[in-house]
């Protein structure tokens, strides 16, 4: 039987995705390391988080490149006569195996990732509820994460064969495998509604104009591409679970393909979404503001706007929580003692002879 390919099943899409968007991964990931440097910041949890990301990412690549090598991933399934099971079989199913247990990883690093760099820029006191819902959400996800791995894992228990082997193996030795796959794309999909969402009312308390508030908010829904993409693969296991695989109107080899694209989309773009908020210092020639300079004042400093001119090299100065430091007693200025993210500067003193374009928090 003759089945049509869609657009995503097609191997040369497979390893377009596979190719592209783990080497942006890469670049993203060391530019983000280097304007961790040049701001002087610490290295904190949000950015080493990107290290396994990016390996579990590429770890995902390189089995779905192996696989269209093989002619598995993305062909038409070429069952010999009188074969139970069969290499081209063996192969992909291995491969999904391998992926349902790095994805989970993958995506966990990556939102966990993401909270933190919310710590970071929205929580002033480490007792209060903003921290406390963040933790609470980190939490969360690293244990959805290492269950759905260690579930997909454990499926068929001991018997790993049966797991790549014919179906009455799998029925024999395994619970149902589709079962665990929806369930991790259900709570994919709402970890990513409820990350993408949380800094929206945290943004729109600050005291900001409308404009502003909708400029920041729009940095902090760049990731949406992941929510798109977890949707599509949650309707996509929603309607093959409701059927069966076996029952599907489709080539097996080509769902599972199609499974495995929206997977690879979904964890490349979570770290460019990931590494762009701190990217944007790249960035200085958009425009004369950043939109997300505010999000780490602390309420009792009261700055306003003056004629302030940065430089180039301020660019980069280090965006740490406003503290209480006048200038040198040498009357010189101590670039030390400057906050900016993006193009806007703020001094962290809050005394007499502030330029800056930074606002406040409410």
């Amino acid at each position: 039987m003759t089945f049509s390919q869609k657009y995503v099943q097609r191997p040369e899409h497979a390893i377009a995705a596979a190719t592209i968007l783990p080497l942006f991964d890469l670049v993203a990931v060391a530019l983000r390391f280097w304007t961790r440097k040049k701001q002087r910041q610490d290295l904190r949890a949000d950015d080493w988080l990107m290290i396994p990301a990016l390996l579990l990412v590429w770890g995902i690549a390189i089995a779905i490149i192996w696989g269209v090598s093989q002619k598995a991933v993305g062909y038409p399934e070429q069952i010999p006569k009188s074969a139970v099971a069969y290499p081209q079989m063996t192969l992909i199913l291995q491969i999904d195996w391998a992926y349902s247990m790095l994805l989970p990883l993958a995506v966990g690093c990556i939102k966990c990732s993401i909270l933190f760099f919310y710590m970071r820029i929205f929580t002033v006191d480490k007792r209060g509820a903003v921290n406390l819902v963040l933790a609470t959400l980190i939490v969360l996800v690293a244990l959805m994460s290492v269950a759905f791995c260690i579930a997909t894992m454990f499926e068929c228990r001991l018997d790993f064969w049966a797991i790549w082997g014919p179906t009455k193996y799998v029925l024999a030795h395994c619970v149902e495998p589709m079962d665990i796959v929806l369930g991790l794309c259900i709570a994919d999909f709402v970890s990513d509604v409820a990350i993408i969402c949380a800094p929206i009312p945290l943004v729109w308390r600050l005291r900001l104009s409308t404009k502003k508030r909708l400029a920041v908010t729009a940095a902090f829904l760049l990731g949406s591409g992941t929510i798109v993409a977890s949707l599509l693969r949650l309707i996509m296991t929603s309607r093959i679970t409701r059927m069966g695989l076996g029952q599907t109107e489709e080539d097996c080899n080509f769902v599972i393909t199609e499974y495995l694209y929206w997977g690879m989309i979904e964890s490349g773009i979570g770290i460019l979404a990931a590494c762009l908020p701190t990217l944007q210092f790249l960035f200085r020639g958009w425009s004369g503001k950043s939109t997300i300079s505010t999000t780490r004042s602390q309420p009792r400093y009261r700055i306003s706007n003056s004629s302030y001119t940065k430089t180039s090299d301020e660019l980069f100065q280090p965006m740490e929580p406003l503290q209480a430091t006048r200038d040198e007693p040498n009357g010189h200025t101590n670039p030390s003692h400057y906050v900016s993210w993006g193009s806007m500067t703020a001094r962290k003193d809050g005394f007499d002879g502030i330029e800056t374009h930074a606002l406040e928090a409410v």
